[in-house]
């Protein structure tokens, strides 16, 4: 076996251009940095080839990343109409196979790859980054029957990760994770995602927030991310006589209803959509503009969004949910508030607006925090799990 290569298998989606492959941001960058790790990486990916790539997408970069296409399928359902041609890539890839096979899950056909990887006695690595079972339940992309097969193939899925985990190394995103899977499996660590380097850490001069807050929110626009909360809280702090703008970067099938609900509440001068936008400088700056991140979910993994914000000097609000309080530390490096309560986000914002002492506090202690988080810690402890866990239990 060789222990300086790695297979990856992920059911995102990468694009192909001219020979090119572009990913989600933080997922490119964080194959990019492990591949430093590694002679050569196996990525295998569903693909689509276009003409031209989304300004969002990222290119990889590594000269040692060997892209193994699979059929593109978009969805859970679509993936199990593409079964057949699926396994069949799947088979025909894992001839070169010879390293761990680390896994992404939630993805479809781990199972295939977890037989493919005993029969060849190779170690295997799960990362649990999700829950598709809540995700589906909780989505609105697959009506009716649709929506029946796809609940009821990751009830599936859950279970089957239940059974093949008990004597797999795993990590897992967040406590929620860590506490449904825990009890299944003893190789199991919980670590928090990163997507920006050392460099990128840059100190600014905090504003003062007496006359305006700004405030921003950066994630999906989903039922679990609890946004209708932010936003009567920002009606809040306005009837309260204080100025504040709230910007709300990203996209999904919640984003009409937030937009009428802003409307509705008469709050279209202070909330501001900004749509989708990657991880990079774009993003970045969005953070250096802000003066306190909120992060008003109902439950949640391991929020990457957490780090990113502290990175840029932004102090943090976020709910006492999920993975959180593994990242924030109340009145330390963040405030932890309760879910579902506009009232306490709101008085948590305009504490840190009239305690000039607490504001710097947190924002001094949430670089401590980015400076012990950033991407190369991040990749450097999932490539040592892998060596002791996974080598050190097979050798």
């Amino acid at each position: 076996m060789n222990i300086n290569e790695l297979v990856i298998y992920y059911g995102t989606v990468t694009t192909k251009i001219n020979n090119k492959y572009y990913l989600n941001g933080a997922f490119g960058r964080y194959v990019d940095e492990l591949s430093n790790y590694y002679d050569r990486i196996y990525l295998v990916l569903p693909t689509r080839l276009k003409d031209e790539c989304e300004e969002t997408d990222y290119c990889l970069t590594s000269n040692n990343i060997i892209m193994q296409e699979l059929p593109y399928y978009d969805g859970v359902v679509d993936a199990l109409r593409k079964k057949r041609d699926i396994t069949d890539a799947l088979r025909k890839y894992s001839k070169y196979w010879n390293s761990t096979i680390y896994i992404r899950w939630p993805t479809p056909f781990f199972k295939l790859l977890t037989k493919i990887a005993n029969r060849k006695c190779l170690p295997v690595c799960y990362h649990l980054v999700g829950d598709s079972e809540i995700v589906v339940k909780k989505g609105t992309k697959y009506k009716g029957i649709l929506r029946m097969i796809a609940i009821a193939y990751a009830k599936y899925n859950a279970w089957q990760v239940k059974r093949i985990i008990k004597e797999t190394p795993t990590l897992v995103n967040g406590n929620g994770l860590r506490r449904l899977y825990s009890e299944y499996n003893p190789y199991i660590k919980e670590i928090r995602t990163s997507t920006f380097y050392k460099n990128e850490i840059i100190q600014r001069e905090p504003r003062d927030i007496k006359e305006c807050i700004n405030l921003l929110y950066v994630g999906y626009l989903r039922h679990e991310k609890g946004l209708e909360y932010l936003i009567k809280a920002v009606d809040l702090i306005k009837r309260n006589n204080i100025i504040c703008k709230l910007s709300i970067v990203g996209d999904g099938d919640k984003r009409k209803e937030l937009e009428d609900l802003v409307h509705a509440m008469h709050l279209d001068e202070c909330v501001k959509f900004c749509g989708y936008i990657p991880v990079g400088d774009t993003l970045f700056s969005e953070y250096k503009n802000a003066d306190i991140f909120v992060l008003p979910s109902i439950s949640e993994g391991t929020p990457r969004v957490l780090l990113e914000a502290m990175s840029c000097g932004a102090a943090v609000v976020a709910t006492e949910t999920g993975g959180i309080p593994f990242t924030v530390t109340n009145l330390e490096n963040g405030l932890l508030v309760p879910i579902k309560s506009a009232e306490k986000i709101a008085e948590a914002i305009i504490r840190l607006r009239d305690d000039r002492d607490l504001y710097l506090k947190i924002i001094k202690n949430g670089y401590k925090t980015a400076n012990m988080n950033t991407i190369e810690h991040h990749v450097e402890e999932i490539y040592h799990f892998i060596q002791d866990f996974c080598l050190g239990k097979k050798s």
